[in-house]
């Protein structure tokens, strides 16, 4: 397997990943904000 395909593969997974943790975290820490208060 090539090293160089594999690391932009890694690449993209990994920013598309923590794109989807960060828009399914951040609502879920807003609205736990909300009730808290």
């Amino acid at each position: 397997m090539n090293t160089n395909v594999f690391s932009v593969f890694f690449t993209i997974g990994g920013s598309v990943g923590f794109g989807l943790f960060l828009f399914l975290v951040l609502p879920t820490f807003l609205i736990f904000r909300k009730m808290s208060k």
